[in-house]
């Protein structure tokens, strides 16, 4: 066994120096199906005899950036989109012949007898092979394009209130498809288009409003369209000083799978005069003293 192999003391030193040819010396009393290499699958070595067992084989996953604008992720968004992928031919079976050195797709094995007891699996690339004893007959005519064949599908695409940038909306096995394969998944990645008037911030949204010096100092009121094309109101009667951050309540982005929403933040610039006349410094000091 090739366990033995790995750790009989004897048997390893004479794999060190002599390789291949010192254990074939060492085992010819052995049986002649007996393969002492089986076990070096497991590590990671090939052509040495012995298979992993089966894995399921799947195709890559697709991923694609899917763009929305900040409403779409305040409002929550529904759509349809159309996929393109690669399907199996549905008359696949009878582009099929029998091929036993296919030992899956892509793969193609021979054996190889090194001597008693010894024998070598050796693994190499076939496109033909398309499943286990399976290869792809190229003159089929049941399936003109090959093993597959472009096809469309369409996918309902949920955004959902709250959702942030990064985040994958996934669709299970529906990219493409391959003979002897699961088909792997479509991941849709948001990316968020930027806004001309809100940042995002987490859960709250941030706004830059410019007041004039007078309102800065008096106090005013502005109204702000918000993404759902609603009028805010931002009033302010204190004086307001530079890079102040106001705050209005649950103004901000929803919070995903909740009722509650973050805050506005608005940032104040506040835009001074460029000059003022005698008289009007005047007033100021007049007002100010």
């Amino acid at each position: 066994a090739a366990y033995e192999v790995l750790s009989d003391k004897e048997k390893r030193e004479v794999y060190d120096r002599h390789g291949e040819n010192g254990l074939k010396d060492l085992a010819s009393r052995g049986s002649a199906d007996h393969d002492p290499f089986s076990m070096f699958a497991n590590f990671g070595f090939g052509g040495f005899g012995g298979r992993r067992g089966d894995e399921e084989r799947r195709t890559p996953d697709v991923r694609m950036p899917l763009t929305v604008s900040l409403a779409d992720l305040y409002l929550g968004k529904m759509f349809e989109m159309t996929y393109v992928r690669q399907v199996v031919c549905m008359n696949w079976g009878d582009c099929q012949s029998n091929c036993p050195d296919c030992s899956g797709p892509g793969m193609r094995t021979r054996t190889q007898r090194l001597g008693p007891g010894f024998v070598q699996h050796i693994q190499s690339q076939d496109d033909k092979c398309v499943a286990k004893g399976k290869c792809w007959d190229e003159h089929c005519t049941s399936c003109p394009n090959g093993p597959t064949e472009q096809s469309q599908i369409s996918l309902t695409v949920d955004i959902s209130k709250g959702m942030r940038d990064g985040e994958e909306i996934v669709f299970a096995e529906v990219a493409d498809e391959k003979m002897d394969h699961i088909a792997g998944n479509l991941i849709l990645q948001i990316k968020t288009q930027r806004h001309p008037i809100f940042t995002r911030d987490g859960d709250n949204l941030k706004i830059t409003l410019e007041i004039s010096l007078q309102e800065a100092l008096v106090g005013f009121e502005k109204k702000i369209t918000h993404l759902d094309k609603r009028e805010v109101v931002i009033r302010k009667t204190t004086v307001t000083y530079c890079e102040e951050v106001y705050i209005v309540p649950n103004e901000g982005m929803p919070r995903k799978g909740a009722k509650s929403f973050g805050n506005l933040y608005v940032h104040f610039v506040i835009k001074f005069p460029r000059s003022l006349t005698d008289s009007q410094k005047d007033l100021v000091r007049k007002a100010l003293a």
